[in-house]
């Protein structure tokens, strides 16, 4: 939307029109039997007038550790060329559980630690419950390790998924106190599994004809 701008002596001024896009890609894929890894690039165009914008990118590196079948660890880094923004460059550990509130499709508990160099430390956690195989219901808590000042309702989130037919649609709501909130929708497409061809046949020769003729 558009923001109020004012001056140094509270005049009004020019107004704001904050914008953000941005454009990854990335690859990820299975190094060892319980060892993921992966790589992804990013660039990021911010906007608040139209004398000020930045355009910045990152690389990021991620690894996911299968200790037991229904636990995993993971560790996520990225740093950026330049300082335009504190999520540009940020660390990030966690680990997510399997439990099994229901047999067949059994809840996923996330919990990571969040540390953006130039922003507040922050423990996120989320539950993902998969309903009727193809939908999924989430909700999720953050707490900052310092006070920013912001006050209103924030802290809890919410969100829902759905899969279908190789797409999966995401979305989440994020209150925000005093700032708002924030809406975010997903779409991700999933490349089809190359089946493995089958093998001929193998024919097993016959012992009766695997004879000498009585010349040899």
């Amino acid at each position: 939307g558009t923001l109020d701008g004012y001056g140094p002596t509270g005049d009004p001024t020019t107004s704001y029109h904050p914008f953000r896009a941005s454009l990854s890609l990335g690859w990820g894929g299975t190094l060892a039997h319980n060892f993921s890894a992966g790589i992804a690039m990013k660039g990021l165009y911010d906007s608040l007038t139209s004398n000020n914008q930045t355009l910045s990118g990152f690389l990021s590196l991620g690894a996911i550790w299968r200790v037991l079948p229904f636990l995993r660890l993971g560790a996520y880094y990225s740093f950026s060329n330049a300082d335009a923004s504190p999520m540009l460059a940020t660390f990030k550990l966690g680990e997510s559980w399997a439990l099994p509130i229901f047999t067949k499709d059994p809840a996923l508990l996330l919990l990571d630690f969040s540390l953006p160099p130039n922003g507040v430390y922050l423990i996120e956690a989320g539950l993902e419950q998969p309903l009727l195989t193809n939908f999924f219901a989430r909700a999720g808590f953050r707490q900052e390790l310092k006070d920013n000042q912001i006050q209103g309702f924030r802290g809890f989130t919410a969100g829902l998924g759905v899969n279908l037919v190789g797409f999966d649609l995401d979305y989440s709501y994020i209150p925000d106190g005093e700032l708002g909130y924030s809406q975010n929708l997903g779409l991700t497409y999933h490349f089809p599994v190359e089946k493995p061809k089958k093998s001929a046949p193998q024919i097993t020769p016959n012992p009766a004809l695997t004879f000498k003729p009585p010349s040899e």
